[in-house]
């Protein structure tokens, strides 16, 4: 058995069993899976799986408007 699968190891860590992804993270340099019962930040409808991600959203935007 693969135990650094991510199912696998996020169901032993969190004692969800294996399920579909809900969304991924908007950050296109983590892209990772979202699922029910994970904590996220939002802005606006997109979705993201830690603060850094959403904190480089906003630096992201800065770069896009000023060239």
């Amino acid at each position: 058995m693969d135990i650094e699968h991510p199912s696998i190891t996020r169901a032993l860590l969190t004692g969800y069993p294996e399920q579909e992804p809900i969304d991924v993270c908007a950050n296109p340099d983590c892209e990772k899976a979202i699922f029910t019962g994970d904590q996220v930040w939002a802005k606006g409808s997109e979705r993201y799986c830690k603060l850094k991600c959403l904190a480089d959203s906003f630096e992201n935007k800065e770069e896009e408007i000023n060239g």
